[in-house]
């Protein structure tokens, strides 16, 4: 060491000693920082495993599902089983499952493990119940492929299960391992969500009871609020009543819609009907409820400026 660095070092030798120990510290933070990256890493793009339990109530499937999206809609089972298409599967990102409207085949693998001493029957279920096409595979380890098809553009009578969303029983023997492929597609193009959920039959059912209960009571209470609208419009005979019968009506159509009842108890028998009526419903709940309140705020009278700028002038 130089007389300069003696006495630089007389002078300060706390610096001194902290430049000494900082190549250190920033050695310790960057093997950390690639660590704490790698294990980020290894958990968004490594495999995930679906251990199947005894007991499952709807469980979120999202964290182990794989997808594939086919623009063309061509990819058939024995094409996606290809190395090629196989390397394609990302996993998704943010739980994001709604990809808007799409004219594309959507592909999922999913890989489940049963690791008890009994086998395990389970349900996929598809709780988007306005797609057109739904097709399961399930492949066990001896390489046996087991198919099933629901959706709307299908008869109701086709299902397995009485259930309003899309669902598909399963069974996973003990201590087998077992790779589940979905197919979403539309005939056109419709909103497509992937999200999907596992439960026992036991749980099922018991969801099944507790949705029927709640789907009765809202329907129960939106029919009785149109009857006694009824009679209140025939019997005072203004037309905000008959604009809140309306609406009240697009209320329930819709509902039956979205909700799969429609499908499974009055028009289950027919794709175009299956097709056509959410999106009516969801029009006419919308237009009805401007109107009604157009009616019902009298804007003809209160605010006549801003009548031009309505879209519906029914008076």
């Amino acid at each position: 060491m130089s007389v300069a660095e003696l006495y630089m070092e007389s002078r300060n030798p706390q610096a001194s000693r902290q430049q000494g120990l900082f190549p250190c510290w920033l050695t310790a933070a960057v093997l950390i920082l690639l660590i704490f990256t790698g294990n980020v890493l290894a958990s968004s793009h490594g495999p995930h495993l679906f251990e199947l339990q005894p007991e499952m109530d709807s469980e979120v499937m999202t964290p182990y599902m794989q997808v594939l999206e086919d623009p063309d809609s061509t990819l058939s089972f024995a094409d996606v089983q290809k190395p090629y298409w196989q390397n394609r599967f990302s996993h998704i990102h943010n739980n994001q499952t709604a990809h808007g409207v799409s004219s594309s085949a959507w592909w999922i693998r999913i890989d489940v493990a049963n690791n008890s001493d009994e086998n395990v029957d389970w349900i996929l279920e598809a709780l988007h119940n306005i797609t057109d096409y739904i097709d399961v595979y399930q492949l066990d380890a001896s390489g046996n492929v087991s198919a099933q098809q629901l959706g709307d553009h299908r008869p109701y009578a086709i299902n397995n299960l009485p259930s309003e969303s899309f669902s598909f029983p399963l069974n996973t023997p003990a201590g087998e391992q077992q790779t589940i492929y979905l197919r979403f597609n539309f005939e056109h193009a419709g909103v497509i969500n992937l999200y999907l959920e596992a439960s026992t039959p036991e749980a099922y059912v018991q969801k099944q009871h507790i949705q029927g209960i709640w789907l009765g009571i809202f329907l129960g209470a939106a029919i009785l609020v149109m009857v006694y609208t009824l009679f209140l419009m025939l019997s005072i005979r203004e037309k905000p009543y008959f604009w809140y019968l309306l609406y009240a009506s697009a209320a329930v159509v819709m509902y039956l819609a979205l909700s799969g009842l429609g499908y499974r108890y009055i028009w289950g028998f027919t794709p175009t009907l299956a097709d056509a009526i959410p999106h009516f419903a969801i029009v006419a709940f919308y237009s009805l409820a401007i109107q009604f309140s157009r009616s019902f705020l009298d804007t003809d009278k209160q605010a006549p400026n801003w009548t031009p700028y309505c879209c519906f002038c029914w008076g």
